[in-house]
Order: C-alpha cells, then sequence, then structure tokens
C-alpha cells in the first residue's frame, strides 16, 4: 500500500472547552505514522468550517486565524525540507516548538500568555488574538524563556512581523498583545521593569510621510533581493520622476502620453476635458530607461504599462491598480524595515518626498507645486506655470537629493 511520505494537516479536536470551542490541531504524518500536535488555536465548529472551505472571510480575526493554521501547515513543509532523511518526530518538535519545557523551573513565553488569559475575563475575539500571537512568537524564535523576553526581543519581533508583510495595524495588534503580557509578567516579578512602546496605527500611518536626503541615499543604495523588491523600487523612483505621480496616474499612461522629449497626462481625479491639471513632465534618459524596462510591447494595448491590458470596465481597472499597489507597497515595506526606516513607506511617499524637497530646495512657489502634481484645486490662470518652469531644471534640483552612484544611475 502506497503511503504518504510526509503531509501537515489541520483539523478541529472533538473535545469541547470550558467556552464552548475547540482546539486546532496539526497531524502530522511521515510514512504512514501520524502524530498530533497543539495548535494553541480555539475556535468554533462554525467558524473552523468556515475558514476551511476558503469562503470570503470578513472577520478580521478569523483572517487572522486563518493566515497561523496555513503558517503552521507550510512551516511544518519547510522543517521536514530541513530535515530531509533525517527526519524524525522528535527533531522535528525541536524544530518547530523551540524550547518546549521552562529551564531551570523559569516559565516560558507562552505559560505566562496562558496564565494571563486565564486571569482575565476578556472576550472571544480577544483571546483569539492571543492565541494568534503565540503562533506568531513560536514561529520567531521558539518558546523561549520569559527571563529573555527584554526591550531587544520585543524590537527584534516588531521588525520580524514587519519583514512577513504584515499590515501596519496588524502588527499594531500583535504588539498591544505582547505589552499586555510583558505588563502582567512584570507584575508578577517574573521579569525586570522596562517600558516598550506601540505606536498608533494613526502614527504609522505613511501617508505624509516624506524621505530626508539622508534616507533616500540609504533607500536608493539599498541592493534589491529579489525582483519584486527591484519593481517596487523602480516604480518609487518612477514617481519621484514623474513629479510625485500616483500609481494610478503611472499606470493608466498611454502610449500616446509619451513622446521624445516629454510625458503629458492628467492625474485620474481632474477631469480630463479641462487643461488645468494637466501634468508635462520632462523625459529624462533615466525615466526613459524605468519605462522601457517594464513597458507593455504588445501593439494591441494602448496602455504604456501591462497592467490594465484588457481590462475593459472602470471596476477591473481599479481592482487591477488596487492589487498591483499592494503588491509595491508590501515589498517597499519590507525593504523599509531591512533599511533601518522607522516608518515603512508607500508609494504615496513618493508624492510627498518630491514635493517637500521641491518646497525646501529650490525656489518652487506653492502655486507652482499644486500645478506640477495636478491639484484639482489650481487656479484658472495656473495652466500658464508650465511656461515658467524649466523642467529641465527641475531634474537638475532633484539630483542632489541623491548622491554617490544615484546620480549616475537616477538623475
Amino acid at each position: 500500500m502506497y503511503k504518504v511520505k510526509f503531509s501537515a494537516r489541520s483539523f478541529l479536536r472533538t473535545n469541547k472547552n470550558k467556552d464552548g470551542t475547540q482546539t486546532v490541531g496539526l497531524r502530522v504524518t511521515y510514512l504512514g505514522k501520524s502524530k498530533d500536535y497543539t495548535l494553541e488555536i480555539k475556535l468554533s465548529s462554525k467558524d473552523y468550517k468556515q475558514i476551511k472551505k476558503g469562503t470570503s472571510i470578513r472577520i478580521p480575526n478569523l483572517i487572522l486565524i486563518k493566515r497561523e493554521i496555513e503558517d503552521a501547515g507550510r512551516r511544518a513543509d519547510s522543517i521536514f525540507k530541513e530535515l530531509g532523511s533525517e527526519f524524525s518526530f522528535n527533531r522535528f518538535e525541536d524544530k518547530y516548538f523551540g524550547t518546549s519545557e521552562a529551564k531551570n523551573g523559569l516559565k516560558c513565553v507562552l505559560d505566562v500568555i496562558n496564565e494571563y488569559i486565564n486571569t482575565k475575563a476578556n472576550k472571544l475575539s480577544t483571546n483569539l488574538g492571543y492565541e494568534t500571537l503565540k503562533n506568531k512568537i513560536i514561529q520567531f524564535q521558539g518558546n523561549i524563556s520569559i527571563k529573555e523576553l527584554d526591550e531587544i526581543y520585543f524590537e527584534k519581533f516588531k521588525s520580524y512581523l514587519y519583514k512577513s508583510g504584515l499590515s501596519d495595524n496588524t502588527v499594531i495588534i500583535y504588539l498591544r498583545y505582547l505589552k499586555a503580557t510583558i505588563r502582567h509578567a512584570q507584575e508578577k516579578g517574573y521579569i525586570k521593569s522596562f517600558k516598550v512602546k506601540v505606536a498608533s496605527a494613526r502614527i504609522l500611518k505613511s501617508r505624509g510621510y516624506y524621505l530626508t536626503e539622508e534616507q533616500s541615499n540609504i533607500l536608493f543604495t539599498y541592493a534589491p533581493k529579489c525582483y519584486y523588491e527591484e519593481r517596487a523600487l523602480d516604480y518609487f523612483k518612477m514617481s519621484i520622476y514623474m513629479y510625485g505621480a500616483n500609481m494610478i496616474d503611472i499606470l493608466s499612461l498611454k502610449k500616446q502620453n509619451i513622446s521624445h522629449s516629454e510625458i503629458k497626462f492628467y492625474r485620474t481625479k481632474v477631469n480630463a476635458t479641462s487643461r488645468n491639471g494637466q501634468i508635462k513632465v520632462g523625459l529624462s534618459e533615466e525615466l526613459r530607461t524605468l519605462i522601457d524596462k517594464y513597458r507593455e510591447d504588445n501593439a494591441q494595448n494602448d496602455y504604456l504599462f501591462p497592467t490594465l491590458a484588457g481590462k475593459a470596465s472602470e471596476k477591473q481597472r481599479r481592482n487591477s491598480v488596487n492589487s498591483f499597489s499592494k503588491n509595491i507597497n508590501k515589498f517597499l515595506k519590507k525593504i523599509s524595515y531591512e533599511i533601518g526606516l522607522e516608518v515603512p513607506i508607500t508609494m504615496y511617499c513618493a508624492r510627498h518626498t518630491f514635493s517637500t524637497f521641491m518646497l525646501n530646495n529650490t525656489k518652487t512657489k506653492t502655486t507652482d507645486l499644486k500645478e506640477l502634481l495636478g491639484h484639482s484645486s489650481i487656479k484658472s490662470t495656473e495652466h500658464y506655470i508650465h511656461s515658467l518652469i524649466n523642467r529641465e531644471d527641475i531634474t537638475k534640483s532633484l539630483k542632489t537629493l541623491f548622491k554617490g552612484e544615484i546620480k549616475a544611475t537616477m538623475f
């Protein structure tokens, strides 16, 4: 009889907990032999079935838990590949769970989380959040001793969450749960007293955030680790070259918008029947190189880039832009934490970086900047400003934003 060499699948234990939920387990099978492990996740039968069906889930905590269950399976597969022919359940457990028991009588982090949950009359949704936190801790460095939970661990764990591609708000939720656990451990005398800060979602938003000259140099001398990081950086550069153009404006460019010396386009938010809001960008050699790198070669496609090709309806185009932007921002955030930026950047940061630099480092006036950005509030006469602003001067000014290698590669 054929035996599956290795598999890892989640299941719901039949025994019910006091709150009516059931514990999710992970069944690992190797050469026909199986062993069950607890994932520290508790769900109702209804919620578990909804997760397994793969249908649309709108409850935030269930979305997180679904990801945790999927991550558990992927982590098990990864450990199996790592162990190879040396696989054994004992070795698997050491790799998967890390320190499974407290050392020298000390409590482990998961023990303290469980203890804290039991002392609070928390809502089910909150308890589910702590369950997902426990799985993230296991995936990070395993079930460490509580004595190892200090300021350095907290910062490294935060960096790990961001590098995992999680959204700002999701990271904040995890960190708040961990902060509450730390406070409980301090009150019990398990660890020394120290303070950790968890920024609010409002503070962590990258809208309105811009890069300084020093940060820009660090960002643009970063060596991408994969194609997606390289593409994210290229589109960020492209936005700055195009006077802070939004992603939807970049992807909506058509071949007719570009000539040998400039790009002309209207912001999507501005009525294209009006001259007000039309943007003319000087087509430098560096910008042309970036465009050629990603442009659409299909003669039947009018768009300059392939993302919106074949998207007939406005809804389809919006969905495509949102999906593409989400991927670009995901890798920009990863790069942000690789190079140590305090706030994760997004494409919108390029627009603010361009704007702030032009106001602070050139003779550009606010009214001129409105015209460059294509703001809808521009006055009726401001379309003449194009003749007053030398686009070559703008490109030369932007060169000072980046130093060293960037002078040769970007501007």
